[in-house]
């Protein structure tokens, strides 16, 4: 057998295990440098690119015409099959991440409205009662019941994306118990003393500067935040992340804001991945982009920092690089996204030792370079439930590396995961 066809045949791998649906058990391999190990660069014939092509034909005929016009990708899809290997752990995690993001991207907004109109409420009513000569019994205890329906409406407005409803329910329950008890007793003073304790406690939650402080969109800090994590959080080494929301073009910055030693919160001097960032990493990671049944996209560019003295993150101005920067394309079903990753495949080479994955963590990723603008990428694909991902992207090749993967195992990619 000549050496490109047990090229064709290792690689062939590769695509089924991406494609497949059953578990298996894989060899695991660290991903650092396989010097001993030579990548298959070879050209593919127009016959052989036809063929590759042919493969995901009917998932995706035209999808991505002119990308492909303007990216040289270069080598065939191989089409035999070999033993799936799903990554339904990692196809978990990432659907809590990514609709996360999406929650903040979309939803927000009408949220914070949400909860500052049942707040604004509170404290209206708390006022109106204050003002009166006198409170009677039966006007407490509807001013009670109007608290909890604050809470209950704060509740539905931010949780479980935000835990702050747990302490406002609480506080607004006292405060409506306090009114009632001193209603009860005749203690008009108290009375008063409360309902504008209420009020003004109603003001502070549901103002701009508590909002941005404690329910911020950026930076983010909540759940997604430990959902993003591989572990917990570590102060000398804390993990930044830089996500834009395709979709609608929202960007953040997420990362845990205060350093549990420095009562400042971190400092940053640049937005969250400007314009040229952004396009430079699309770029790179144009050929894996599948339009068909795509229901979102999302960028999530990871910065591991040093903490210092004076810098709890360890500088001001977090870089993004493309080779720490996950690139993830929901599709509509599982269905969806094997048909993505075929067309995908059709566009790229795959590592002719495609049967030995690269791991991170619990999941695993197969190795796959293309030209794009007459430089050759390298990079590492995997599909994960209704997901495509894509990361690792580089002009140096994977067995070149040291130490790539070590960031990336500290994130959801790898495990945990909150």
């Amino acid at each position: 057998m000549d050496a490109d066809r047990r090229g064709v045949l290792r690689a062939s791998a590769a695509v089924a295990a991406l494609l497949g649906g059953c578990a298996s058990q894989a060899s695991r391999r660290d991903d650092r440098t396989r010097s001993d190990r030579p990548t298959r660069t070879a050209t593919p014939t127009p016959a052989e690119r036809a063929a590759g092509e042919a493969t995901a034909a009917d998932a995706d005929a035209a999808d991505r015409a002119a990308s492909d016009t303007a990216t040289e990708t270069e080598t065939p899809t191989p089409t035999a099959t070999a033993t799936p290997r799903p990554n339904r752990p990692l196809a978990t995690r990432t659907s809590a991440v990514v609709s996360e993001v999406r929650w903040f991207a979309r939803e927000y907004p009408d949220a914070m409205e949400r909860y500052r109109e049942a707040l604004d409420r509170g404290q209206e009513t708390a006022l109106e009662l204050a003002d009166q000569a006198e409170v009677t019994l039966a006007e407490a205890e509807a001013f009670d019941e109007d608290l909890s329906a604050v809470a209950d409406d704060v509740a539905d407005a931010v949780a479980p994306h935000f835990g702050i409803h747990n302490e406002i329910d609480d506080r607004l329950a006292a405060y409506g118990a306090r009114v009632k008890r001193f209603a009860r007793r005749g203690d008009e003073d108290r009375v008063e003393e409360e309902l504008r304790l209420a009020a003004e406690y109603a003001d502070g939650v549901g103002s701009d500067v508590f909002v941005d402080e404690s329910l911020s969109r950026d930076p983010i800090n909540n759940r997604l935040v430990r959902r993003l994590r591989n572990g917990s959080f570590q102060p000398a080494r804390p993990l930044l992340y830089q996500i834009e929301y395709l979709t609608s073009g929202f960007r953040a910055y997420a990362f845990v804001t205060r350093h549990p030693r420095s009562p400042a919160p971190y400092d940053l001097d640049r937005p969250p991945l400007t314009d040229g960032e952004r396009d430079a990493v699309l770029r790179a990671f144009d050929p894996l982009r599948v339009d068909r049944d795509r229901r979102d996209e999302t960028l999530i560019a990871i910065t591991p920092g040093r903490a210092t003295r004076e810098e709890p993150f360890g500088t001001t101005d977090p870089s993004v690089g493309r080779d720490r920067t996950v690139y993830v394309q929901r599709y509509e079903s599982r269905g969806a996204a094997r048909r993505a990753a075929a067309v995908a495949l059709g566009r790229v080479g795959i590592d002719e030792f495609a049967d030995d994955p690269t791991t991170v963590g619990d999941s695993q990723w197969d190795r796959i370079y293309y030209r794009v603008g007459g430089d050759t990428f390298y990079a590492y694909l995997t599909r994960a439930g209704p997901h495509l991902l894509v990361t690792g992207g580089s002009e140096v090749a994977w067995e070149e590396r040291t130490g790539w993967g070590e960031t990336h195992r500290r994130t959801w990619l790898a495990g945990d995961g909150g």
